[in-house]
């Protein structure tokens, strides 16, 4: 897969608003380039996302639970992260 590829795969597990998460920023930001998303992790990623976006355009009183669960799947799952409970205390097991 092409590194240009694998950042449009990134950016489509997120809502991306303005220019921040543009391919020349990820460029810049990530020079050697994004790793790849295995085809399951991107699948549970793409739940939790549709999960959150449900929740966040009907109003759910339980969106706070679910945002935190979507971040947490991204550090855990995505990035690959050993997460010790407060989602403040992590450490990367991964290098970006």
């Amino acid at each position: 897969m092409k590194n240009r590829d694998m950042k449009y795969d990134w950016m489509r597990l997120i809502e991306v608003s303005g220019p921040f998460l543009a391919p020349a920023v990820l460029d810049d930001a990530f020079p050697t380039g994004l790793d790849g998303l295995d085809r399951r992790v991107k699948r549970e990623l793409g739940h939790y996302y549709e999960e959150w976006v449900d929740a966040h355009e009907n109003g759910d009183k339980r969106f706070g639970d679910i945002h935190r669960a979507w971040c947490m799947a991204v550090l855990k799952e995505g990035l690959g992260w050993e997460l010790d409970g407060a989602m403040g205390s992590s450490r990367p097991t991964t290098r970006l």
